[in-house]
């Protein structure tokens, strides 16, 4: 496009260019962190597979529990978070130390990452204590 000689005219042209470039950068940046997210919930999967293929060879799964696990992973996986209410931001109530302590699994949401990393640290601390066993 031609610069024209009026100022506001100008102006409005550089706003909407600043604007294009600013929703370019930000949606090239949520697709890098979509990605990023995808692959660190993949490999979580995989762990977990891995885990669990593990404790069915020691036989503290059978493989009916196992198909059974898996399948209550990839559906928990799928499950929607329930959309927040359209009044504006959800409130965040900060609690005493030890209210905290005691509402600390109400009162924060986990991500399906974080719930993840507590199985696989759960199956872990499992698969520990039946090498123990058996030693």
């Amino acid at each position: 496009m031609a610069e024209t000689d009026n100022p506001i005219a100008n102006f409005a042209q550089k706003a909407l260019y600043l604007g294009m470039g600013l929703a370019a950068v930000a949606a090239d940046n949520a697709a890098k962190v979509a990605g990023r997210a995808s692959s660190r919930l993949f490999e979580l999967r995989k762990q977990v597979q891995a885990l669990v293929d593990e404790l069915v060879e020691r036989g503290a799964m059978s493989a009916e529990e196992a198909r059974a696990f898996m399948d209550a992973m990839a559906i928990n996986a799928n499950r929607r978070v329930e959309p927040r209410q359209a009044g504006g931001p959800r409130k965040i109530n900060i609690d005493d130390i030890s209210d905290e302590e005691e509402k600390a699994g109400n009162a924060i949401e986990l991500s399906e990452a974080a719930r993840l990393r507590r199985q696989i640290a759960e199956l872990q601390a499992e698969l520990d204590r039946i090498k123990k066993q058996s030693s």
